[in-house]
């Protein structure tokens, strides 16, 4: 699934794990697929990677501000997609929720995440 693949790539580079060029050639070359079939849970999240590149290109965002927008676009749609979810399972009648795990990144020692307690 592109989502889970594109919130991997983007936790790799928040982290300091892949450079913001790595991120960008892969991001590029799966544009295409999110192009295709577009999901509106997605579609922040693309354009918060799409206006920080561009931003970025030009000189008026530095990499650790599009980290950090980055950090708070993929936390807001985890947390869209876990509500999401429940409200599907307890439509349902199903009672668990599936857990998703939400990492939240300290931006005072980069490279540091740690999971947030649920």
């Amino acid at each position: 699934m592109i989502t889970s693949k594109l919130i991997e790539k983007i936790n790799l580079y928040i982290d300091s794990e892949i450079s913001l060029q790595d991120f960008e050639d892969w991001y590029l070359n799966q544009l295409p697929l999110l192009l295709v079939s577009p999901s509106s849970d997605m579609t922040d999240l693309v354009a918060t990677i799409e206006l920080g590149l561009a931003e970025i290109g030009s000189g008026i965002l530095s990499e650790d501000n599009f980290r950090r927008s980055l950090h708070d676009a993929v936390l807001e749609l985890t947390i869209w997609l876990n509500y999401s979810d429940i409200q599907t399972l307890t439509s349902t009648g199903t009672q668990d929720a599936p857990f998703t795990q939400i990492i939240s990144h300290d931006f005072t020692t980069p490279g540091v995440s740690q999971p947030v307690p649920s």
